[in-house]
């Protein structure tokens, strides 16, 4: 796992204690910059989408749901 993997992992750790504390929004904006840098990173678009739908956002979570299925 090289270092860039690594700080990925700890953000992606970070999502899901903001999606536990029903902070979707800072979950969605989070998520949003791991793709800017990891476009196929299946975790992020797959936590996205839960933020999502915390928000009540069902299409924008599909869509996401559909990036992290391809």
């Amino acid at each position: 796992m090289s270092a860039e993997d690594a700080s990925v992992d700890e953000l992606l750790d970070q999502v899901e204690t903001m999606l536990s504390q029903s902070d979707s929004a800072h979950a969605v904006e989070l998520c949003s910059k791991i793709l800017t840098v990891d476009k196929k990173n299946d975790e992020a678009y797959g936590l996205r989408a839960q933020a999502y739908l915390q928000q009540g956002e069902g299409k924008k979570a599909l869509n996401d749901l559909d990036h992290s299925l391809q």
